[in-house]
């Protein structure tokens, strides 16, 4: 029931026009008789308050960090608002640096929340995700952790958002707080959820793939642009929360184990990434010698490698040849899912 951006009640905004009152400015001279704020003439500012034109309708100074890069953001910052995001950067790096345990943590964040609470939406947002992603992290579920997600969690369209925008610091957290892996007691929470939106995390790599898909009610699972996370694949992930959960039940119930990789010897031209190769192959570890004029690589060489005792298991080898004249057309043969010999 309060301001989105402000976080005050409605009849305390200014006017007609519902002006913030956290981002009001008035006329200020500067030396060269324009306003200090917004460069405008006196006379073409709002009202007998001299409202500034250009900013009476923004809402206060943190929402700016959407629409601004990262250095003009401190410029237009308010010395309150510089403050609030320090007291909060340090609140992050205490939590790092001393791994309090749940309770200690929550009590810790709750009180950082009464400080940095007049900021309006963007720092609160900023502290409930800070809550949710320590939480999240604990190995098993903390108490009450249903009622501590809070602005995390939406219970009219049951949905558990922890996604990350880092280029927005309303949805940015440090990276020791963000979540790794989404632990497996998320299946068991005191809470109706249809959604589940981690996208935009960095730093995450694990999801419990059986846990998600025992969820009846899961309708999406969000995970876009988490770059180290590899089920889902990101081709997966990029059509939506709907299609991510289609792929992991159908993996579950449908899925085959595949023991066929790929792997790719990358380097400088004899570096010795044929005599790897060979001696990878060979029964003893040796390769063999490699003659100067007949045994370069040119391009690249396709191999297929059946490690011995791992029945089943099968490389598809690119030997790449290492000299700079290859360096162009080497980059097209780059994959993500392989394993790399540098």
């Amino acid at each position: 029931g309060t301001c989105k951006w402000c976080g005050e009640k409605e009849e305390k905004h200014i006017g007609d026009s519902k002006i913030c009152p956290a981002r009001l400015r008035t006329f200020v001279l500067d030396d060269d008789g324009t306003c200090k704020w917004c460069g405008k003439n006196e006379e073409d500012h709002i009202g007998d308050a001299k409202i500034c034109p250009l900013l009476y309708h923004r809402n206060c100074c943190i929402c700016l960090f959407n629409i601004e890069p990262e250095e003009q953001r401190s410029e237009n910052m308010c010395q309150h608002c510089k403050s609030r995001r320090r007291f909060i950067a340090d609140l992050e790096r205490d939590l790092s640096s001393s791994r309090p345990d749940a309770s200690a943590a929550i009590h810790k964040i709750d009180e950082a929340s009464r400080h940095a609470n007049s900021a309006g939406q963007p720092f609160k947002t900023r502290l409930g995700l800070v809550k949710a992603h320590y939480l999240l992290g604990q190995p098993q579920p903390p108490p009450d952790i249903s009622s501590s997600l809070g602005s995390c969690y939406d219970s009219e369209t049951q949905t558990l958002d922890i996604s990350l925008q880092t280029d927005s610091m309303e949805r940015y957290i440090a990276r020791d707080l963000r979540l790794k892996s989404l632990p497996a007691w998320i299946a068991k929470l005191d809470l109706p959820l249809k959604v589940i939106d981690v996208s935009g995390n960095p730093s995450l790599s694990g999801l419990p793939v059986n846990e998600l898909c025992g969820m009846r009610a899961l309708k999406e699972f969000k995970c876009e642009s988490c770059v180290t996370l590899s089920l889902p694949p990101p081709e997966v992930a990029d059509q939506g929360g709907k299609a991510v959960l289609t792929y992991l039940r159908r993996v579950r119930e449908e899925g085959k184990e595949n023991k066929r990789m790929s792997l790719i010897l990358i380097g400088n031209g004899e570096a010795g990434k044929t005599s790897v190769l060979q001696a990878l192959k060979s029964e003893d570890g040796r390769a063999n010698t490699i003659h100067v004029d007949e045994g370069r690589t040119i391009g690249i060489d396709l191999h297929a490698w059946e490690p011995q005792g791992e029945e089943g298991l099968t490389f598809d080898v690119m030997d790449f040849g290492g000299q700079a004249v290859y360096g162009k057309s080497n980059q097209y043969f780059i994959v993500r899912r392989a394993l790399y010999l540098l």
